[in-house]
């Protein structure tokens, strides 16, 4: 994922696979090596609200979620269709998946440094719940866990008072970074029109049965909140020329053994 131009445009480009575990259609954002193909609304999430250095770590999934805040939550965006579920308790949702990292997947959870409160003294009580919640449902989640005794101290360790004020840091992190880049950006609009745009033209996109083994690229202009996307193959590798036999590495749009007399289509790509 990159912001372009002064952070005026976003790029994500994510592939389409079938996930193991559920045995469900999704787009894997491709900059994150540990991710997973999911939903139309993981990819909004993972485009808008995590950030171009992001690494797919822990700690960059606690800013996310920080991030997430200021679009999904202060707008109202996640009670769209009638739920009533409190911000922090959205945030504080994700808290024993990011568990299950640090504890058997040796993912860190490092110290963010010092990161002042966020300016508005409510939403920043917000972002003290959801740590505090989050890690409350860790504890309950892993208290109905049979034999326990062996990962104890992980739960004990991930639910500490330095990992609070670490998680909390996180959030804070996320949520400031959010504010600085959508700053010239109307945040109800990018809940309601961007991230819904994406969300549902992929979600759409997925059930037409055209998607697997295709490459998805998503650009979204912050000037005029727009959303470009487009699917297809689009490749570097070895192609089959048209004009001779067999394959050969691409140069170009020239095929290196007929010197140029062949066209190897490399890249399709078609908007969706």
């Amino acid at each position: 994922m990159a912001d372009k131009h002064g952070m005026s445009k976003i790029t994500g480009q994510f592939e389409c696979e079938m996930h193991e575990e559920f045995g469900l259609l999704g787009v894997r954002p491709a900059w994150m090596p540990n991710s997973d193909p999911l939903t139309g609304m993981a990819a909004a999430h993972d485009l808008l609200e995590h950030f171009a250095d992001d690494d797919g770590g822990v700690e960059a999934e606690f800013m996310a979620l920080g991030a997430s805040f200021l679009i999904r939550g202060n707008t109202g965006y996640h009670n769209r269709n009638g739920s009533n579920h409190s911000p922090e308790s959205n945030i504080a949702a994700d808290f024993h998946e990011l568990y299950r990292h640090v504890a058997h997947e040796d993912f860190t959870l490092l110290d963010p440094g010092d990161v002042p409160p966020v300016e508005d003294e409510d939403l920043d009580a917000v972002l003290r719940k959801a740590a505090r919640l989050g890690l409350e449902l860790v504890r309950n989640e892993e208290s109905y866990e049979l034999d326990r005794d062996e990962d104890d101290d992980s739960v004990t360790l991930f639910c500490s008072e330095q990992s609070r004020e670490r998680i909390l840091g996180w959030l804070r992190k996320g949520f400031t970074k959010a504010e600085e880049r959508y700053a010239d950006v109307d945040i109800y609009t990018l809940a309601f029109e961007v991230f819904s745009n994406i969300e549902k033209r992929i979600d759409g996109w997925l059930e037409s049965g055209e998607a697997e083994g295709k490459t998805l690229n998503i650009e979204v202009d912050l000037s005029n909140l727009s959303v470009t996307m487009e699917a297809g193959y689009d490749t570097t590798d070895t192609e089959d020329c048209y004009e001779c036999e067999g394959s050969c590495e691409v140069d170009g749009e020239e095929c290196e053994t007929c010197e140029g007399d062949g066209f190897v289509d490399a890249s399709y790509m078609e908007s969706i």
